[in-house]
């Protein structure tokens, strides 16, 4: 197809890379799924021969410490040789971390041994020794580390996912995006049954560690609760650490929203993608993203998640639409704005193809497909008896349609998208706008070229003015044809 000069094709990637990105990373089953999720962190270790030693015999009246240092390590440790000795209770050898906060101190006949796991790139050896009697000393002939891993897992809010810990000291990272409104994060790890200490750690905006943190628990259990009142909008990362033992655990962090419980309100999810983590750009997302903002707090709704270019990853989206549904209520309306690429994949077990929304990290990350498949916006409205409002400015975004039509409450749903489910979108520069939302938003509702404020008869207009045809003309899914939908 060849497009005209100030249009850009949007919002779509080829068929054949889709599908395999989908068979391949098992799309929405971390997410989705019941129970709880295993997942696998990607933390290679590695072994490589690496000498330090002392004098053999060390000398009298000796105070030295050696740094070793693995630049790129998240942890380290080291191996001492079988012929590690000093005089008993009056030489010492010392292990520190690259902090200087002392791990052990050993005398006497020590042998082979490895040393536990410590945090960071960076082990420090110390030797003293008094004024008589001297031994073997210590040799070094190996050490381990282990590399950061890919990043933070991001968790869905009221999912547990399943791990294990190592090694003492060994610490797992993840991830979870508060929705502004949220009253409540509590991060509950589910430690081995015995045997083992494990400890939790949760922060604002930046990783923990043992010294920094927002909340943590730290009993003698491997069982930790964190809770985090009136938590600010944004992410809080969360360490799970093995103070000793090791063994396998689950983590759930859950997000408690604010509002609800049938209160009737107009809450909305807006998104944006022009920038994506895997997959070419687009122009005017982020443009549409902001327009609709500006549109849906004029009718009365509380734009409950704003979510643009790397915000908007899959999971955030998820528990935002999660917020949003708790905040408006059963008898309340729920708007969810989408503007960015979209596409197709091979449903498991069903004939034909599904669509999908792009998220921010469309591939495979961090144990979930980066994508919002039809099926699953389906999920995030399931049981929701309040009003539901989509508009989807992407490729494909005619194959959404379970959204309404597979819904138990489909009499709630009205949905509009650009295109069929082979069509296209299209980002017009002459509209610094989504072609899409330029004519629905934009010309038939904000300036009221339509002059409609239900949504059919808006539809029906702007389709009329709409430039593309077939499979790229726009199309809507209204639960209730016998009842005008309005926002």
């Amino acid at each position: 197809m060849v497009l005209g000069v100030g249009k850009m094709k949007k919002k779509m990637l080829l068929s054949l890379v889709v599908v395999g990105v989908f068979l391949l990373s098992g799309f929405g089953v971390m997410a989705q799924a019941p129970g709880i999720h295993t997942i696998s962190l990607s933390k290679p270790r590695a072994v490589e021969s690496y000498v330090t030693e002392s004098a053999h015999p060390y000398a009298n009246n000796y105070d030295y410490t050696w740094t070793i240092t693995k630049s790129g390590a998240s942890k380290i440790r080291i191996h001492f040789t079988s012929d590690t000795e000093v005089e008993n209770n009056y030489d010492f050898l010392y292990l520190y971390n690259g902090g200087g906060t002392q791990i052990w101190k050993k005398t006497g006949t020590i042998g082979a041994f490895w040393t536990d796991w410590v945090n960071g790139d960076t082990v420090k050896v110390r030797l003293t020794t008094d004024y008589s009697v001297t031994k073997y000393g210590f040799k070094i002939d190996q050490r381990e580390y282990e590399t950061a891993s890919s990043g933070d897992v991001e968790l869905t809010s009221g999912v547990a996912y399943s791990e294990s810990l190592s090694a003492t000291g060994d610490a797992d990272y993840y991830k979870i995006n508060v929705p502004s409104g949220s009253t409540k994060l509590e991060v509950v790890l589910d430690g081995p049954s015995s045997g083992c200490d494990f400890d939790l750690y949760v922060k604002y905006n930046q990783r923990p560690t043992t010294s920094s943190y927002d909340g943590r628990g730290y009993t003698s259990s491997a069982d930790e609760t964190v809770t985090i009142n009136n938590p600010s909008t944004g992410y809080y990362y969360i360490m799970p650490q093995s103070y000793s033992g090791t063994g396998t655990y689950t983590i759930k962090a859950t997000i408690t929203s604010g509002g609800g419980g049938g209160s009737g309100g107009k809450y909305a999810v807006v998104v944006g993608i022009n920038t994506y983590q895997y997959i070419s750009g687009l122009s005017y997302c982020v443009n549409d993203a902001n327009d609709w903002k500006g549109y849906l707090q004029g009718q009365g709704y509380t734009i409950s998640s704003f979510l643009t270019n790397s915000q908007a990853t899959e999971t955030a989206i998820k528990n935002a639409i999660a917020n949003a549904v708790s905040q408006a209520g059963s008898t309340g309306t729920v708007a969810f704005i989408f503007s960015g690429h979209g596409g197709k994949y091979s449903e498991a077990g069903l004939s034909g193809d599904g669509s999908v929304c792009y998220c921010y990290d469309g591939s495979t990350s961090s144990g979930t497909s980066g994508n919002l498949q039809d099926t699953e916006l389906q999920s995030c409205f399931s049981g929701y008896t309040g009003k539901v409002f989509i508009f989807l400015d992407s490729c494909r975004s005619g194959g959404m349609n379970e959204v309404v039509s597979s819904d138990p409450n489909g009499a709630n749903r009205y949905m509009a998208t650009t295109c069929g489910p082979n069509g296209y979108g299209y980002d017009e520069s002459s509209y610094s706008n989504g072609a899409w939302t330029y004519w629905f938003l934009e010309k038939g509702l904000v300036n009221s070229g339509s002059g409609h404020t239900d949504m059919e008869g808006n539809f029906n207009w702007a389709k009329n003015n709409y430039p593309y045809s077939g499979d790229d003309a726009p199309m809507q899914f209204d639960g209730n044809t016998g009842s005008l939908f309005y926002l």
